[in-house]
């Protein structure tokens, strides 16, 4: 990927990520830090790295509606005709199976490791503060949704926060208004007033902080309950200071289950709406909780930039 006579570079495109998706976030910082190389963006034609995600714009609809007769998305394709010398890898954090073939590497939620060709990598990392920022345009302490960056260590260990006297029971932030979200809103509603912002109900929200610092409770349900599919929800909801409500498949243990609660712990809705009241009323359980760590073990980069650095080095290893 690059001569060993040359200054060390690595040039990389992205395809397919989503509006807003700023390389220089993340990608780019970590792949520098795992090879020692200078990282930067190209196209595709001139990229010996390509990274795929999988959001497609209203034009990849369109003409997958027209020509394919599909209405769900498909897996968008590596690029063709790439000369052997690119690598190709998958991203993605929503919760999409890897494809099975055409790539040297998947990273994806998926917990399997299809023989060394996908690595776990759940949404919930890729939203922690790992000490990026000098070359992101972005506000480096803030994500773009205006919750606090936490640092790996931050959510690893005990923290002083105190949500016991805050005025709102619960808040939610939807964009996606997928019915089981909706029903447990409706029974929380049985017990306190529950506020809901986001685009799916016309209250949009820049700054999900300066709401969610004045609640108890943030509701965190992720869109699908899949083994290992941990997204940036309780994330943002504990960074708020606010005890996550959560509805998720923690396979690999990465949460706290103390600092939480999961509505996949009671047999119904009802209950788990009863039990968050009753917790309301309960100031030594509100603070004990809201004094958790959020991840039971540090955070790590380590797997992944072991999986990057062998994919970018591969060539070197068989010339």
């Amino acid at each position: 990927m690059v001569s060993r006579y040359a200054e060390p570079e690595l040039a990389v495109a992205f395809r397919h990520f989503y509006p807003g998706f700023n390389a220089n976030d993340f990608w780019l910082p970590l792949l520098e830090r795992a090879t020692g190389w200078n990282a930067y963006s190209t196209s595709v034609t001139n990229a010996s790295l390509v990274f795929t995600s999988v959001y497609e714009t209203y034009l990849d609809v369109w003409k997958r509606r027209l020509l394919s007769k599909r209405s769900t998305p498909g897996l968008p394709r590596p690029p063709k005709h790439l000369p052997a010398t690119v690598k190709s890898i998958w991203v993605s954090g929503e919760n999409l199976r890897p494809p099975a073939e055409d790539y040297d590497l998947t990273i994806s939620f998926d917990t399997d490791s299809y023989g060394g060709r996908n690595v776990y990598w759940p949404y919930i990392f890729e939203n922690l503060d790992w000490g990026f920022n000098t070359r992101s345009s972005s506000k480096s302490h803030f994500t773009p949704r205006g919750v606090p960056r936490l640092l790996p260590i931050d959510v690893s260990r005990p923290r002083k926060s105190y949500v016991s006297d805050r005025p709102g029971f619960v808040c939610a932030f939807i964009g996606n208004p997928e019915p089981i979200r909706l029903r447990a809103i409706d029974a929380l509603r049985s017990y306190g007033k529950v506020e809901v912002f986001g685009s799916a109900f016309g209250r949009p929200i820049p700054n999900k902080y300066d709401v969610a610092k004045n609640f108890r409770f943030v509701l965190a349900f992720e869109n699908d309950v899949y083994p290992g599919y941990v997204t940036e929800k309780p994330l943002e909801a504990y960074a708020c200071g606010a005890i996550p409500l959560w509805r998720g498949l923690d396979s690999q243990h990465l949460l706290n289950p103390k600092s939480m609660v999961n509505a996949l712990d009671f047999p119904s809705l009802n209950l788990f709406a009863k039990h968050v009241a009753t917790l309301a009323a309960n100031r030594d359980e509100l603070e004990f909780m809201t004094q958790q760590a959020l991840f039971n073990e540090t955070p790590s980069l380590h797997t992944l930039e072991q999986h990057l650095t062998s994919v970018i080095h591969s060539n070197e290893r068989n010339a």
